[in-house]
């Protein structure tokens, strides 16, 4: 399969992926078939911090290379919602995107932009010629609710009088984003130290421990082909603790969207199965993604599928 190699588990899959490491140069391509793909692109080599990749997107940058770096300096990941593409020529060479921007900081907050985008295609590349972004949350990232009442919005509303609600951050947000943080770096091992083992021992039925991690080396290789890899965390729901399977904590739904090193893009959406390590720390106990799209995935795909039912995936655990 050309996108996110697969490690197949019965007729389900867990995704595995592959991401260069930050400060890294984003190759180069010809392989950005729509505005879209264009905007994950730009952020792809901003959470690289290969910010010369992203500046050059600009058809013509109103600050200098270092001011443009410089304003990313206190932010971890840049975690993107883009909306359709809006044209009013029929050649569909300009138009508008609208976008919601979540900018997780090293210091933990999550900064909210909502605003539009302008994208122009010269010579059969997608170029920035303007946007027109507001801050409208400052320290949590908004629900599920708020980013469509955000994309909803005409590029000259007022955004900042919007009702917006934060969503409810867990633990397993947590995991989640430091898990792919690990993987973006390309420190495989600690992520691979993320998934729970089995104690030895057999189990209190006397049969023996189920490990549901995928080899290291097949987890390691199935990186290959892609560059980053976006998450999209759902509603988490805690479960707690079953009968034989005490180190159970929940689950939570996800989007995963990855960007491969030839610049297309591929979309997943499933769930992760999370509990306790002994020392009381969150890990991936097991997961089940799907794929839904080999192309730049827009909001409203990534939402509709963030609302899957964690319970119908049968995910063993």
């Amino acid at each position: 399969m050309p996108r996110l190699r697969l490690l197949l588990v019965t007729a389900l899959v867990i995704l595995t992926t592959l991401a260069a490491v930050p400060g890294a140069t984003l190759a180069q391509t010809d392989a950005i078939p729509s505005p879209q793909a264009a905007l994950y692109h730009y952020y792809t080599a901003i959470n690289m911090q290969d910010y010369a990749t992203a500046y050059g997107m600009w058809a013509n940058p109103s600050q200098t290379l270092a001011a443009f770096q410089q304003g990313f300096s206190t932010t971890q990941r840049v975690v993107p919602y883009f909306g359709s593409f809006e044209s009013a020529q029929p050649s569909l060479t300009a138009g508008t995107i609208r976008a919601v921007l979540l900018g997780y900081e090293t210091d933990g907050s999550v900064q909210t932009y909502t605003g539009c985008f302008n994208l122009g295609l010269n010579s059969a590349r997608w170029l920035i010629t303007g946007s027109n972004f507001v801050q409208v949350m400052d320290t949590t990232a908004p629900d599920r609710a708020s980013v469509d009442l955000m994309l909803q919005q005409p590029c000259s509303a007022d955004a900042t009088t919007l009702p917006l609600t934060p969503k409810t951050a867990t633990t397993m947000d947590t995991l989640l984003f430091n898990y792919y943080d690990q993987i973006n770096a390309g420190q495989y091992d600690a992520a691979y130290a993320m998934w729970l083992q089995p104690i030895p021992g057999p189990k209190p039925n006397g049969q023996p421990a189920e490990d549901y991690r995928p080899p290291f080396e097949a987890f390691r290789t199935g990186y290959a082909s892609t560059s980053y890899v976006y998450v999209y965390p759902g509603e988490a729901v805690e479960t707690g603790a079953s009968a034989g399977h005490g180190y159970l904590s929940g689950f939570i739904p996800a989007v995963l969207v990855g960007q491969q090193t030839d610049g297309s893009l591929a979309a997943y959406y499933g769930c992760y199965v999370t509990g306790y390590f002994p020392d009381g720390t969150l890990g991936v106990v097991n997961g089940r993604f799907f794929l839904f799209e080999t192309h730049a995935p827009t909001a409203q795909e990534i939402q509709a599928h963030l609302g899957t039912d964690c319970t119908t995936l049968a995910i063993p655990s």
